[in-house]
């Protein structure tokens, strides 16, 4: 008689790349959690169609970021830098999988880059993304936006690089989890749990009780408590609770609790859309 085989079933971090330095901060922040959760890193490139609609336009040009010379914006020209690019990525997908000893894989989609990425995503344990795309910018960018909207899968936005690709691209301690009492925000925190279980890192709660119809502060803290007590021991790293009154302004709260990469319930996303560190949205 042979025996059946379960169905082993591999998690897949999806990373949207697109060679920005918020990209590659993305990649490295996938890499890194893709060790802690024994996953596949697949990177994505997507050639935008909306872009390459625009070149033989009588109106599109480009500016030579050298010359300064302005020139028609060729599709033949467009397509060399993309297959260059798509080149460059991957080889840098290369370098941070093998520094990070995580399988990967990389594709190139051509179409409506939130689309291409959300059909990338269905089955995938969650995304990664730059907080920001190539046009460097504060805040969230547009894609990232889109995806925390309508993927329904943990979302993970990179930090900005600033001088050090470490404080963008890989988990920092403690990890603060912020806790409002919604259901989203008690997936976050046990995604914040597994985390620390895996890393042996401090955990930080930031309860605050503004976000839930009844605002009380004392029992998001007890429940808040009771999910951390059940979820793992003091072996998984020391437990902190950050109470922030719910008249506070949380973003100020948060801005207030230096350090540590953040999780978050994906409602927040307005919240910490400025917050410049490693963020994790939960849904």
């Amino acid at each position: 008689m042979s025996e059946t085989v379960p169905d082993v079933r591999v998690e897949r971090i999806v990373v949207a790349l697109d060679a920005s330095p918020h990209s590659v901060a993305a990649l490295e922040a996938a890499a890194e959690l893709a060790a802690l959760m024994e996953a596949e890193v697949e990177g994505l490139f997507v050639e935008d169609s909306g872009l390459l609609c625009l070149c033989g336009l009588p109106f599109s040009q480009e500016i030579d970021v050298c010359t300064t010379a302005v020139r028609p914006l060729e599709a033949a020209d467009m397509e060399r830098q993309l297959r260059l690019m798509a080149t460059t990525i991957e080889r840098t997908m290369e370098q941070v999988a093998g520094r990070a000893a995580v399988r990967w894989s990389f594709r190139v989609r051509r179409g409506a880059v939130v689309e291409e990425l959300l059909a990338a995503a269905q089955d995938a344990a969650l995304m990664s993304v730059g907080r920001a795309g190539r046009v460097r910018r504060r805040g969230m960018g547009s894609t990232a936006r889109s995806l925390i909207e309508r993927s329904g899968r943990p979302v993970l936005l990179s930090g900005e690089r600033g001088g050090s690709s470490a404080a963008a691209g890989r988990l920092q301690e403690p990890l603060t989890v912020l806790y409002t009492g919604t259901p989203a925000a008690g997936r976050a925190l046990d995604m914040a749990l597994r985390l620390r279980a895996a890393r042996s890192m401090p955990l930080r709660v930031v309860v605050w009780a503004g976000g839930d119809a009844s605002p009380d502060v004392e029992a998001l803290e007890e429940a808040a408590r009771g999910l951390v007590a059940a979820a793992a021991g003091d072996e998984a790293g020391p437990v902190s609770l950050v109470r922030v009154a719910p008249s506070a302004d949380p973003a100020e709260a948060l801005r207030d609790v230096r350090g540590g990469t953040l999780v978050a319930p994906h409602e927040q996303a307005a919240l910490v859309a400025d917050d410049e560190r490693l963020t994790l949205l939960v849904p």
